[in-house]
């Protein structure tokens, strides 16, 4: 059966606001406990399953150090101390080694802490990517692909920007 629309209410995932308070967690400490440099970028995504776009953030940040040279990619999620290696392989191929850090997602407030931005590049999926809400609540900037529910949470142009899945240009 269908439910009426005016009977139905879409509810975003939402983030604690005590453990993703701005203020909880120094950036510059998070940032030195991933070895990343002070002057990086930091532009980070959680979540390592292919269909959450990492290898597409990798072409994409081939193409922003052209531009931005102090990048660092930090993917967060690798369920392995071995697909983190895969992670680091694949960015050294693509010329990105040593500005590519995987991880655990041992602590993700400390890794949202450490990054100026945030993306959830999947190109699959039918929910809302889970760090974009922790990410807004910390003030940091996201990027999304325009997919399922991204687009509920994120305004483009006013709360974050939405490309399209899959399109590493953009």
């Amino acid at each position: 059966t269908r439910l009426e629309s005016d009977k139905v209410s879409v509810v975003p995932p939402a983030a604690d606001p005590a453990a993703f308070a701005e203020s909880r967690i120094d950036p510059a400490a998070a940032r030195d406990r991933l070895a990343v440099p002070a002057d990086a970028r930091v532009v980070g995504l959680f979540g390592m399953r292919a269909w959450q776009g990492w290898k597409e953030l990798l072409q994409a940040g081939v193409i922003v150090r052209r531009d931005i040279p102090a990048v660092h990619l930090v993917f967060a999620g690798c369920h392995s101390r071995r697909q983190a290696a895969a992670v680091l392989q694949v960015a050294a191929e693509t010329g990105l080694g040593g500005a590519v850090t995987a991880v655990r997602d041992d602590d993700p407030a400390r890794l949202l802490a450490a990054c100026d931005l945030v993306v959830d590049a999947s190109w699959a999926g039918t929910s809302v990517g889970a760090a974009l809400a922790p990410a807004m609540a910390m003030g940091r900037p996201v990027v999304a692909t325009a997919l399922a529910g991204n687009a509920e949470l994120v305004t483009d142009g006013e709360s974050g920007i939405l490309v399209p899945p899959r399109d590493v240009a953009t």
